[in-house]
């Protein structure tokens, strides 16, 4: 019968404790490589798309502003025009966007191992 107060028992706690804390230590450090792989996700959808919806916008409210002045209501109009921004704007910054993906997903790939331990 073991006693509560022997020292064996007590390292067997202290061992438990331990290991728990040392694999919420790991937990932690998987959850903090994902929430920073999460965040580099983030910023490069920001910069891949409000290059694109801020041409976008300018091009939709001048069309909007000539519409106005003359008072054509004309619905191709509108989108003709911001179709061929984006197009252009896309052409434009593609190999950038390309490349900005490009170093996402070959940081994630590199990342998977600590993900998978953590």
């Amino acid at each position: 019968m073991k006693r509560r107060g022997s020292s064996r028992g007590c390292r067997e706690v202290s061992q438990h404790r331990c290991h728990r804390l040392l694999t919420a230590a790991r937990d932690d450090a998987g959850v903090a490589e994902f929430e920073s792989l999460l965040r580099d996700a983030l910023l490069v959808t920001a910069l891949l798309t409000i290059p694109i919806l801020t041409i976008a916008t300018i091009v939709g409210a001048l069309v909007a502003i000539l519409q106005a002045a003359t008072q054509i209501q004309e619905q191709t109009l509108t989108l003709l025009p911001k179709v061929i921004a984006v197009g252009l704007a896309c052409a434009l910054f593609g190999r950038f966007g390309l490349s900005l993906c490009e170093q996402l997903l070959l940081e994630a790939v590199a990342r998977i191992p600590q993900l998978v331990r953590g």
